[in-house]
């Protein structure tokens, strides 16, 4: 077989795609560490509890606790367990009359011998880590002009229908 400057560049091409896969390999799948190693440790492990608060608001910025409302809290939550929940949720007045309804998880790692703390001072922690997402969006009235496909209802159809027969 004849060398050739195709040959090379293909070689290097196949080399840059396998280094590539080992990368994206070791990078889910890394190796463990010896005992003398340094390395960098996961933050919480199976055996880490911790406290868990799902709240709503009608706002979009967290101003103070007041804000919030707590639907759901547990003081030893377990990331790796499972759990389903069903909750009833009072909507508030403002979502009612067409508003946003927003979800806030707070979640924070319990350490041995620490007191539970409230949302209040969940909110002040630096170690707190806080979700955000919307339940409910407001939906902006349209005109029946700008709504041209389905805009009547059945009643106003025959109303119509009555009116032209006459």
């Amino acid at each position: 077989m004849k060398f050739s400057f195709t040959l090379a560049l293909s070689g290097v091409f196949l080399a840059y795609i396998l280094h590539s896969m080992w990368t994206l390999y070791t990078l889910y799948y890394p190796k463990r560490c010896g005992k003398n190693e340094a390395c960098i440790q996961p933050t919480w492990t199976a055996e880490s509890r911790f406290q868990f608060f799902f709240c709503t608001s009608s706002s979009t910025k967290i101003r103070n606790v007041n804000d919030l409302t707590v639907i759901w809290s547990e003081n030893e939550f377990d990331i790796f367990k499972t759990s389903e929940r069903q909750l009833n949720v009072t909507l508030p007045r403002k979502t009612l009359r067409n508003g946003t309804l927003h979800a806030y998880v707070l979640l924070l790692e319990r350490k041995e011998h620490e007191p539970v703390r409230t949302v209040e001072q969940l909110l002040g922690h630096s170690s707190t880590s806080l979700g955000a997402g919307s339940l409910t969006r407001h939906l902006v009235p349209q005109d029946e002009e700008i709504s041209l496909i389905g805009s009547a209802t059945a009643k106003d159809q025959e109303v119509q229908a009555k009116a032209k027969l006459k």
